[in-house]
């Protein structure tokens, strides 16, 4: 069993013990006494009826309580492997858009465009391209939604890897840099290289929003299916900083019409 597997529930409330020894010997008692009954009165057909359907009543009370726990186990296991199943495929689906985001060799990417720019010496380019480790960990986790998830809590984990890798890609690369672009005194790329990174970054806006929804699903099925210790430790990120414009002419204008309405 992994480790996942071990979380899979939280621990139930305190249940009846319907194996417990005094009702163990009820039952055993009504059935014996059922058997005397039918012996003394097999002659009698209403007699025989009644004190069989009696026992039988018995016999189907002690079943039920014996199996309801087991019963109810499987359904719940049943309708938690359809629903990470049928979640599992979105959360590759959108994985595999990300990969169009982060990919070096499409042109459309926010990592191609940086390469580009790196020709013309941008610092904070240089910084983080000499440590892009990114497709690193993008391929790590490929490699981890290739296998089938064991449990709720095991795909809940990933789905929180994912949002994190989101949200670093968002941050460390996405944001770090406009935020360097828009302190610069003079403008130190050409405007070809923003009108890409502007083109980019509406795009990714769009698929940020996608993904809070995403996520604000995943959070609201998941909850009532783990214990609430891990589904705190693994709820996956549900909330994005928005990259603002790289052009300076967008954002004082913004900034200017924040003022104003203020």
């Amino acid at each position: 069993m992994s480790y996942f597997e071990d979380q899979e529930e939280s621990v139930p409330p305190a249940q009846r013990n319907w194996l417990s020894e005094p009702i163990i010997k009820l039952v055993t008692a009504v059935i014996a006494l059922g058997a005397a009954i039918l012996t003394v009165f097999g002659r009698n057909q209403k007699a025989f009826l009644a004190v069989s359907l009696c026992c039988g009543l018995v016999i189907v009370w002690f079943l039920a309580g014996v199996l309801r726990n087991p019963i109810r186990r499987l359904i719940r296991q049943y309708n938690n492997g359809r629903y990470v199943t049928r979640e599992h495929g979105k959360l590759k689906l959108l994985f595999e858009r990300l990969g169009r985001f982060t990919s070096k060799d499409d042109g459309r990417s926010f990592r191609h465009q940086m390469y580009s720019a790196s020709a013309y010496r941008l610092d904070i380019i240089d910084k983080i391209l000499g440590a892009d480790y990114i497709e690193d960990w993008l391929r790590c986790y490929a490699i981890r939604l290739e296998f089938p998830c064991q449990s709720v809590v095991e795909f809940l984990s990933r789905c929180r890897e994912f949002t994190t890798i989101v949200n670093h890609y968002n941050t460390n690369y996405v944001i770090k840099t406009q935020k360097t672009i828009e302190a610069s005194p003079v403008d130190v790329l050409p405007v070809h290289c923003l009108d890409q990174f502007e083109e980019f970054r509406e795009r990714f806006s769009a698929y940020l929003n996608e993904i809070e929804q995403w996520a604000d699903g995943i959070a609201r099925d998941v909850q009532p299916r783990v214990a609430l210790s891990h589904f705190l430790e693994h709820v996956p990120h549900r909330s994005f900083n928005r990259v603002p414009s790289f052009k300076k002419a967008d954002v004082a204008m913004l900034v200017q019409k924040s003022r104003a309405a203020g």
